[in-house]
């Protein structure tokens, strides 16, 4: 599936779950038969707490070499994700 801007993502950092949208999009537009060879997104994070804490005290621990904030994700690191899935799957579980 082909990501885009506006499009739900969920991306797996060290089992932390984070949800987000995608904002931008940058890619190469130069290859032959219009295929780039990278393409990176920029991801909006909602309720990224326990992702922020982590990075800081990677920072922390590192004395400031690690830890940083990406800002540019790639496609392998996102995974696309169904609003209207999700949505069903927490009303099955609160059903339990």
């Amino acid at each position: 599936m082909k990501m885009k801007v506006g499009d739900f993502v969920k991306n797996n950092y060290h089992s932390t779950i984070r949800y987000g949208k995608i904002i931008s999009v940058a890619a190469e537009k130069d290859k032959p038969g219009g295929f780039p060879s990278w393409v990176f997104f920029e991801v909006c994070w909602v309720n990224d707490d326990t992702y922020i804490q982590d990075m800081k005290l990677k920072h922390d621990l590192s004395n400031g070499r690690r830890g940083n904030h990406k800002r540019f994700y790639r496609a392998d690191e996102l995974t696309p994700l169904s609003i209207t899935a999700l949505e069903d799957t927490i009303l099955k579980l609160k059903a339990l």
